[in-house]
């Protein structure tokens, strides 16, 4: 279900006329500076609009499920569409810590959303350098701090994030979506000289940041995830002709319209309207325009550990990556190494997103090799050198949080069907292609470990015997005929050969996937490709026969380039399974989030 919100209004000094003429909002007011979306103050809060009454916001919240992330907890968060017609004052708000102790409520941090500016309009936000408190308070007392704030001009599109202690102004003839932390705690330290309106100097000045503020604004029409918190996310959706959405089942959402007019479910929703919609529902929406969804989210943090690169992501409970850091591995300098340079991913990945240093409490690693999933130990990692490493604990020690550590590929296999359309699916095979080959299976929505947690590792099982020897240390292995290492051995052989012509086509600077991209033109690269396929069968037909799932998913780095010969490989596959095509059919496909699977995977280990 999904109810429209009746706003309220206020109408201050700077107050324009763009939100009552262009988004739709019925009022007797002349102008409006701020419509109230949603706001659980008493004094601003809106209405919800129901098939049989109007009732307060507040008491739709009381008596209605809200979904599993707000749980025992009040929402907290406040969004508004403001219009200026002049210059609104600068301010600053104060962080949870301060605001907590000196105000008994939280802070505040915000995100801006431009609808609609002039081509002159601009904002104010942050300093242009680092200046001291006494510069800043003799400037505000002066009427000179304007010239030590950023002025940034403005389009439709940008959009802002505000940290706390971020000083501010909005100014003339801009509409913008405003969505901040619930109360909108903020202190007023200047007003060009008008004098109707209380300034609170020195509070603003115990909470300032005098640093020169880092421009994190983007014209991105592309981006889906505009701001995240512990509070609250809001991302963006273009709609362009139809489409079927499922909001996500653990948060109630707020949909404002910023561009166009849409129908959901066959009723209009005009440029400037507000729904609220409960959780897990499902819409049908037709029009053109934008929408921006504001709900309470979930987020995980993962590393996935690789041979030359650690990669770090933090997710959201919709699969929306809020952000990505990588680190370089350096295997080759032991345990030590490895674990600093893990630490520096998570750092890099907190600094990045903007989250409190103490806001996780838990982090998942995605780990090559066998490892000991009950006490983070890094049992053998042919790939990177490791005994008996106790991973976890060291990285546990560095960075004062719970450690949750599996073999990549599970992790590859747990992203893959938690955070894609694999979970319609009960029995799903991974298999990474990339610098080793390993391999996760769900059983029943499960990741399967099986007792000593190493039961998937398919890139060591004999497939064919073979004089190329493993990292491992043995023979045979279907890793040491499909890895990217014996990729580029196999390459450099037939480039060392002058009849392959492949000297000319492939430089010492190509990578050794260019061969896939040659076999349509190159014999030898098309003898080449057919055996690559050929012995990735093997391991495919064994799979079906030892797991018998639905569905095998490819992933890894070398999954790219095989996309191609997916159709042929799995009609070779049905034929060659046990039973073959009298058994049900096993369907192939390449991994949806690539290789970014074995990080969201990680991440995953922290929810389930």
């Amino acid at each position: 279900m999904f109810y429209k919100i009746k706003p309220t209004f206020n109408q201050a000094l700077w107050a324009g006329n763009k939100l009552k003429y262009r988004y739709h909002k019925t009022t007797n007011l002349d102008s409006i500076s701020d419509s109230i979306e949603f706001s659980l103050d008493d004094n601003s809060m809106p209405q919800i609009q129901g098939a049989e009454k109007t009732v307060p916001l507040k008491d739709y919240l009381k008596s209605n499920y809200l979904g599993k992330n707000l749980e025992n907890k009040e929402p907290n968060f406040f969004i508004r569409l403001i219009d200026s017609s002049d210059l609104m004052p600068v301010e600053v708000s104060p962080s949870d810590d301060y605001a907590i102790i000196n105000h008994n409520r939280l802070g505040d941090n915000k995100l801006w959303y431009i609808l609609d500016a002039n081509e002159d309009s601009f904002v104010y936000i942050g300093f242009n350098n680092t200046y001291t408190i006494e510069q800043i308070s003799d400037a505000l007392n002066d009427g000179s701090i304007l010239n030590m704030l950023n002025k940034i001009s403005v389009k439709t599109g940008d959009y802002f994030k505000i940290p706390s202690g971020t000083v501010y102004s909005i100014g003339k003839g801009i509409t913008l979506y405003e969505a901040s932390q619930g109360q909108d705690l903020s202190f007023r330290i200047y007003d060009y000289d008008r004098l109707d309106l209380s300034l609170n100097i020195e509070e603003g000045l115990k909470v300032i940041n005098p640093n020169q503020y880092e421009l994190a604004t983007i014209s991105d029409k592309k981006a889906k995830v505009l701001f995240a918190s512990k509070y609250f996310e809001v991302t963006k959706f273009n709609i362009f002709d139809k489409y079927n959405l499922r909001f996500n089942e653990n948060s109630f959402s707020i949909v404002t319209i910023s561009r166009g007019q849409v129908t959901i479910d066959g009723e209009e929703v005009k440029r400037g309207e507000s729904i609220l919609v409960e959780p897990s529902t499902y819409i049908h929406i037709e029009g053109k325009g934008e929408l921006l969804i504001l709900r309470v989210a979930d987020y995980g943090i993962g590393l996935d550990v690789g041979g030359t690169s650690i990669k770090g992501t933090i997710i959201d409970d919709s699969a929306n990556k809020i952000a990505e850091y990588k680190t370089p591995t350096e295997s080759e300098k032991g345990e030590d190494t490895i674990v600093e340079h893990m630490k520096d991913c998570f750092l890099g990945l907190i600094d990045i997103s903007g989250f409190p240093r103490n806001f996780f409490t838990k982090v998942g690693v995605g780990f090559p090799g066998n490892i000991d999933t009950n006490n983070g130990i890094v049992k053998f990692s042919n790939n990177l050198g490791l005994v008996n490493s106790p991973i976890a604990e060291l990285l546990s020690k560095k960075l004062g949080i719970e450690v949750i550590i599996d073999n990549d590929a599970n992790c590859a296999a747990l992203g893959e069907y938690y955070y894609t359309d694999k979970r319609k699916y009960h029995d799903m095979f991974l298999i990474t292609l990339g610098t080793g080959v390993g391999g996760g299976c769900i059983i029943d929505g499960k990741l399967f470990k099986g007792g000593q947690g190493s039961i998937t590792e398919v890139g060591h099982m004999k497939v064919k015997s073979d004089n190329v020897k493993c990292t491992c240390g043995q023979y045979g292995c279907f890793e040491a005929l499909l890895s990217l290492k014996r990729l580029k051995m196999d390459i450099d052989q037939l480039r060392a050969n002058p009849e392959t012509g492949l000297q000319e086509l492939i430089s010492d600077d190509d990578k050794p996937l260019k061969i896939f991209s040659l076999d349509e033109t190159n014999q030898a690269a098309s003898e080449y490709v057919k055996k690559y396929q050929n012995n990735l069968l093997l391991g495919l037909v064994n799979v079906c026969n030892l797991f018998q799932p639905e569905i095998i998913v490819i992933g890894g780095g070398v999954s790219y380039v095989i996309s191609k010969y997916i159709p042929l490989l799995e009609r070779k596959m049905n034929a060659y399974k046990y039973s073959g095509y009298d058994a049900p059919k096993v369907k192939l496909v390449q991994a949806s989030l690539g290789n970014e699977a074995g990080a969201f995977g990680a991440a995953a280990l922290t929810k389930f």
